[in-house]
């Protein structure tokens, strides 16, 4: 995909996100170690993190292991798991936003995507906890 991508001069980024299923290809490891051996950029999506580790990570942790990047593509929301990682995408407690917020650089390009089933309101109560 990558050298159809600069054959065609297409001003595009593949970039393949952190995935939430335990048994599924897609670990803060395997996600950068691909972006190493390919060039591809990646996502980092906040909510499959926490659901591979049923919780058990804070943001500032996951953000520790991307923190060389000066330009992340994140994605977010509420998350529901269980023993095999994420179950569902749920609306984003107010609580988990102002935590991931407080927990990325102010210094960086970070664009969050949130992946609720209400994206806009959930985005919304962001904008509001930015001030």
């Amino acid at each position: 995909m990558l050298a159809e991508i600069k054959k065609n001069k297409w001003k595009v980024k593949l970039a393949p996100e952190t995935t939430g299923k335990i048994n599924v290809f897609g670990t803060i490891e395997e996600t950068l170690r691909l972006h190493k051996e390919t060039g591809c950029y990646f996502t980092v999506d906040f909510s499959h993190l926490k659901a591979r580790v049923q919780g058990k990570i804070s943001y500032k942790e996951i953000y520790e292991n991307f923190k060389q990047f000066d330009e992340l593509h994140c994605h977010f929301s509420g998350i529901e798991w269980g023993e095999k990682g994420e179950k569902q995408h749920k609306l984003t407690p107010e609580k988990e936003l102002e935590e991931l917020i407080s927990a990325l650089p102010k210094n960086k390009d970070i664009v969050i995507i949130n992946e609720s089933p209400d994206p806009v309101g959930d985005s919304l109560k962001a904008v509001k906890i930015l001030g």
